[in-house]
Parts: structure tokens; C-alpha cells; sequence
């Protein structure tokens, strides 16, 4: 599937095993963008270095109960989005659920509206999967995020660690109806 946006230029699409150098960059990129000025050094690295590298990208892309969508502003990749099903989901596992895992777009195109383009392209994957919930996990004090998804209709329903490097940091966990 391909959605264009063509007043505003962007396309967004499914992405395949083939992509993964692309996806492994802009996962890089905006991981730094958005929690590089509020961790050290050496828990990012440490999270990249482990997470986002080429190898452990390209098993969740070669995954069939993870779905990722690739945004581009003309030929530039500036966003991503990853939803997992089944036993892809990193907890909870919930038959009727699915989880978006990630959503970020690059800060030079952020407030245009692509975050809630992704997650509306990852609503309705998940709507076909004939899901009833969606879940997610988002840092506690990445403020414009919980705001964004509370906006779309997210509610907190408790919290669990995640660990970046070797710092323990709370995630909440927010949830709605598709």
C-alpha cells in the first residue's frame, strides 16, 4: 500500500527487508534527535549500538508480525513508523492488540503533521488485522509525545522500565479502541 499526500508532498509505504540501510539511518538519526539531549553518551551508544543496528533491524523486518512504513518528503526518507502483532509485540501479547512500537520523524520536519499521517497509516493496519486495542510505550518525560498521543485518543494505563544503556527509565504505557 502507498498513501500520497500530494499537497504536502509525501508518500508513505510499506517497508521490505530491502530498505534496511535507509531504515537503519533515519531510526539512528531520530533516536538521537529525540533522546540524545536528555541521556548520556554512552547510553545512547550503547542502545544503538545493540537496538538499532543493521543485523537486529533487518530480523524485525524479515518479522511477519512486524509492519514497518517508511515517510518521504519527495525522495527523502524522513519518518518511520513500526507496528507488531502476536508474539512480535514486546509485551502483553494480547490476541485482540497490537502495538505501535515506534513512530519518529526527523526533527527538521516535525509539527507538519507526518507523526499523525504514520499513526493513521498504523491505525489502519492494525484495523484490518481486525485488533480492538492498540497499545504503546513512551518515555515519561517526552513531553510532546505523551501529549500527541493523548490528543489522538491514548489513555495511560500503567507504566514498565525501559532501559536505555544502562539507565533504568519509565515508560508509560498507553492504550485505545482502534
Amino acid at each position: 500500500m502507498s498513501t500520497s499526500h500530494p499537497a504536502s508532498n509525501l508518500t508513505v509505504r510499506r517497508a521490505t527487508p530491502a530498505d534496511v540501510d535507509s531504515l537503519r539511518e533515519i531510526a539512528q538519526t531520530t533516536f538521537v534527535q529525540t533522546f540524545g539531549p536528555d541521556n548520556t553518551q554512552e547510553d545512547m551508544d550503547e542502545y544503538i549500538n545493540t537496538k538499532l543496528t543493521r543485523e537486529r533491524l533487518l530480523g524485525e523486518l524479515s518479522n511477519p508480525h512486524s509492519v514497518f512504513w517508511l515517510c518521504f518528503r519527495e525522495d527523502k526518507l524522513i519518518g518511520y513508523a513500526k507496528v507488531n502483532f502476536g508474539d512480535a509485540q514486546s509485551e502483553f501479547r494480547n490476541h485482540d492488540e497490537a502495538e505501535v512500537e515506534r513512530i519518529y520523524v526527523d526533527n527538521n520536519f516535525g509539527r507538519q503533521g507526518i507523526g499523525k499521517k504514520l499513526l493513521d497509516v498504523a491505525l489502519e493496519e492494525i484495523r484490518k488485522a481486525d485488533k480492538k486495542q492498540v497499545w504503546l510505550g513512551v518515555w515519561e518525560k517526552n513531553y510532546s509525545a505523551v501529549a500527541f498521543y493523548k490528543k489522538n485518543g491514548f489513555d495511560r494505563v500503567g507504566e514498565h522500565i525501559f532501559k536505555l544503556g544502562n539507565d533504568e527509565q519509565t515508560d508509560w504505557i498507553m492504550r485505545r479502541s482502534v
